[in-house]
């Protein structure tokens, strides 16, 4: 928990106040727009997967300590959870908007919906039904956004 406040204060700010973090919205926004106004469109990406790529290392680290065995199957069951926390906190899959805090937002109330289904007595399968149901509404009603620029 500790970890993920630290991580997550961390990347806010590199997200709010860096450089980079405002290159990563202008090129996930629009990058043509972005290559035309002089952002290394390239560079942005490379660093932005390099950085993912950081991170996930450092998820896998956190996921053995508290799984204890090493299995490339053992965060599987958190793929689904991940996207979805991050659609519910407000993240555009298309890119360009989303905020760390949002992101956090949509992970409490995700994990709140998987207790109160596991509360509830429902199997594994029944719960991965729900959050794929809960994420494919809020992807259609956040796809009938229109967009201010267009």
């Amino acid at each position: 928990m500790i970890t993920a406040a630290i991580t997550g204060l961390i990347m806010s700010a590199v997200l709010r106040s860096s450089r980079f973090g405002q290159r990563l919205y202008l090129v996930g926004t629009n990058p043509r727009a972005a290559r035309l106004s002089g952002i290394p469109v390239t560079q942005v990406y490379l660093k932005s997967y390099v950085l993912a790529a950081l991170l996930s290392g450092f998820a896998g680290v956190l996921l053995f300590g508290f799984a204890g065995s090493a299995n490339l199957s053992v965060g599987d069951p958190y793929t689904l959870l991940s996207i979805a926390a991050a659609v519910i906190g407000g993240t555009a899959l298309t890119g360009g908007r989303g905020t760390v805090l949002g992101s956090y937002l949509g992970a409490i109330v995700f994990t709140v919906l998987s207790n109160l289904l596991i509360v509830l007595g429902m199997t594994t399968a029944v719960r991965q039904v729900v959050s794929g149901i809960v994420l494919i509404a809020i992807l259609a009603v956040t796809a009938r956004e229109r967009d201010p620029w267009n």
